[in-house]
This record gives structure tokens, C-alpha cells and sequence, in this order.
């Protein structure tokens, strides 16, 4: 497949790393893209062997994929600072509107902190958390430095687990496994989320 992670890693390597973070983290298009999974398989890549072709070494996916996820996070907040105001002008709609958008911002001015760090570790929310950011009016400096501190604990974090699985099972030999594993993991904190969510919305109805 065009856009799997094993695709991606053996045609790109290190480089596509950085290049789909980026593209994940700071266009709304990137949330097709794979990259927790790309992370994670280049760690446990980097487990076996020193840094040529498929086996990159653990720092290079961590410097990888922590300048992508920063630099991509940082596209997408300017992206969601310059729509903002043009947002907050706009008659609403059926996908805006004005209590919606204020909603964001009162939120982001209470929360922003940890949504711009945890929002980094469920799927779909890291690529929406940048430009909500923006257009939530968050700070520019204080966005930065989440965002920076964020990115660095997740490249960290996905691609040593990574390295850890690369340990304990042959990749080369199970990759696609452990792709479609980290791919069903990576949804669990997405579903938690789906279901608090519903669970709040029936004890306001009630």
C-alpha cells in the first residue's frame, strides 16, 4: 500500500519519517498518514541493526520524528491563528459557529497546556490540537513551548517502545503484525475519549 508505514520506511527511510510527521501534524489532510506507526516501527527497525536502509539508529528516528511533529505543529497552529479571525467573522453554518468557536477558545484558555502535550499520543487529536490552538487564540509563545516540550516526549517516548518491541520479536520477519498491532493500540485512547464523551452527553440529557 502506498501509505503503509513499511512502505514508507523502506522507500523514505529516515527522511520520510521527519516529512510525514510533519505533513500529519500541520495539515488537515495528514490524519490519513501513519505516523505513530512509522515511529514505532522505525524504532524496533533500529534494534536490529546500525543506521543504513530499514535499520536507522534510535537517535536519528527520535531526532526524526521530534523535528517533524514540532515543526508540523507549528505549521498547523499558524494555519489556525490566520483563520481564526476570519472565522469569528463568518455568519454561522453548519459546520461553524460563533458559540463553537468561543467554546475553543474559553477551552484553550483553560486547558490549552495539556491538550497541546496529550494531544500528541491519540490518534486524529494531534493533527486537529495545532490548528485548534490557533484559532483558539492561544498564545503564540505558550503554544511554542508546549509544542516543542510535546513533540520531544512523544518522539521519545513512540519510538523507544519501538525499540523495545524491536527486541522482542523479529521485525523483518512479523512487520506486518506488528503494524496492524500498534495501529489497534494506537485507537484505544481515541475510543476512551469517544466514550466519555457519550457518557457526558447522556448524564446532561438525563
Amino acid at each position: 500500500m502506498l501509505f503503509s508505514a513499511q512502505h514508507l520506511l523502506v522507500t523514505y527511510g529516515v527522511l520520510g519519517i521527519g516529512v510525514i510527521l510533519f505533513l500529519e501534524t500541520g495539515l488537515l489532510f495528514g490524519i490519513i498518514l501513519p505516523g505513530e506507526t512509522l515511529t514505532v516501527l522505525a524504532g524496533a527497525y533500529s534494534h536490529v541493526s546500525g543506521a543504513s536502509g530499514t535499520h536507522p539508529s534510535l537517535a536519528l528516528v527520535i531526532a526524526a520524528a521530534g523535528c517533524g511533529a514540532i515543526a508540523g505543529g507549528q505549521l498547523g497552529y499558524l494555519l489556525g491563528r490566520r483563520a481564526g479571525p476570519r472565522l469569528f467573522a463568518r455568519p454561522d453554518g453548519v459546520l461553524f459557529s460563533r458559540s463553537r468557536l468561543e467554546r475553543t477558545r474559553e477551552y484553550f484558555r483553560r486547558f490549552g497546556v495539556n491538550a497541546v502535550v496529550i494531544g500528541r499520543f491519540v490518534p486524529f487529536l494531534r493533527t486537529l490540537v495545532s490548528p485548534a490552538a490557533g484559532v483558539g487564540g492561544m498564545p503564540a509563545r505558550q503554544f511554542a513551548t508546549f509544542n516543542v516540550l510535546g513533540g520531544a516526549i512523544w518522539a521519545v517516548g513512540i519510538a523507544t517502545i519501538g525499540y523495545a518491541i524491536g527486541g522482542l520479536i523479529s521485525v523483518d520477519r512479523y512487520a506486518l503484525l506488528v503494524t496492524v498491532g500498534i495501529a489497534g493500540v494506537s485507537l484505544i485512547p481515541l475510543l476512551l475519549e469517544i466514550r466519555a464523551i457519550r457518557a457526558q452527553d447522556r448524564s446532561g440529557a438525563a
